[in-house]
């Protein structure tokens, strides 16, 4: 890949199979909730971004260190469940 991948794509990565679907409806959900997740933290970065800026710059990307936060935060409440 040439980049450090993140927790999430391991787990994405590991728990689907060759046909695309994941090994069971909780790997899914923890998927799903990851990916929205992180959709979420970016779309409020995009917002911080935009009611700071000149409309020129991007936001800025999540860290290996923020999705790895996201993605615990996820596993951890599925446990609960």
């Amino acid at each position: 890949m040439g980049r450090i991948v993140t927790i999430g794509e391991v787990f994405v990565e590991t728990h689907t199979k060759s046909d695309g679907t994941y090994v069971d409806r909780k790997a899914e959900l923890i998927a799903q909730t990851y990916e929205q997740n992180v959709r979420d933290r970016l779309s409020q970065l995009k917002a911080e971004a935009s009611a700071v800026s000149d409309g020129t710059s991007r936001p800025r990307e999540l860290t290996n260190e923020e999705l790895t936060t996201i993605f615990l935060q996820v596993k951890c409440c599925s446990l609960t469940s």
